[in-house]
């Protein structure tokens, strides 16, 4: 790969704030780096010097570094030009070709934590943090059931879906996809192997729940309407299972 040389020293300068590549951050004293990308370098130089002069830089050996040689030793500068789908790619290039020995990068992959150890510090802090926590609750393999909403969270969900509407379009693709579907034979088997195991961990699932007062009136007068349908349909067999019904 050729380097436009011209473009690399104008981007030293950072006159600007559009320009995308990997750059250094050279100790002159030491001969170490930091290798890193940016999609503004302008931006991330003058970033990574506040942290610096502020001593809270995540990296801790050139926060180190800074501390004991000063300011004056550290040049910021530009490695490199690319488009930002390469930035990683390159980077990468970048710490293979100066060598971990030879940097303050804390990992050997870019873009990665991996490789990367935490002191034994990093990982009291970490554990005392984390202490007292209560773990949220296993989720069932069967979705949310058993897992209850709170009151907040349901209106907050009926607020979500109020009058949200499916498009035309989408209802025809929803009614094509399952007019279309078919389920196999094992299909079939998992889902029964599936209730089988709700019905045996979730006993309490397994009560019919209780009709309103309006369900049951409806399926009175259903059973009505049904018995003067086949009073009036002449139907032999209504009419025997009826005077049997009687004469019992």
């Amino acid at each position: 790969m050729s380097y436009d040389l011209d473009a690399i020293r104008a981007a030293n300068h950072l006159t600007t704030v559009s320009e995308t590549g990997i750059y250094c951050i050279r100790n002159l004293d030491s001969g170490r780096q930091y290798i890193g990308q940016a999609i503004k370098l302008f931006y991330r130089k003058r970033k990574h010097f506040e942290l610096l002069r502020c001593g809270t830089h995540k990296n801790a050996h050139l926060q180190r570094a800074f501390v004991k040689h000063g300011e004056a030793a550290f040049v910021f500068s530009v490695v490199e030009l690319c488009a930002p789908e390469h930035l990683t790619e390159r980077e990468q290039y970048w710490i293979d070709v100066v060598g971990m020995d030879n940097l303050y990068n804390i990992v050997p992959i870019a873009g990665s934590r991996r490789g990367a150890t935490m002191s034994d510090e990093t990982r009291r802090k970490i554990s005392a943090a984390q202490r007292g926590k209560k773990k949220p609750p296993p989720r069932s393999p069967y979705g949310r059931l058993g897992i209850k909403r709170t009151p907040d969270q349901l209106r907050a969900q009926s607020i979500r879906q109020t009058g949200k509407k499916h498009s035309a379009e989408t209802k025809n693709k929803i009614s094509d996809a399952l007019r279309n579907r078919t389920r196999t034979k094992e299909t079939y088997q998992k889902i029964g192997a599936i209730l089988k195991q709700l019905y045996i961990d979730y006993p309490e699932k397994r009560k019919r729940p209780k009709k309103s007062p309006k369900q049951i009136e409806n399926s009175r007068q259903a059973l009505i309407k049904w018995h003067a349908e086949q009073r009036n349909s002449g139907n032999v067999r209504y009419r025997a299972n009826q005077k049997l019904s009687l004469n019992s």
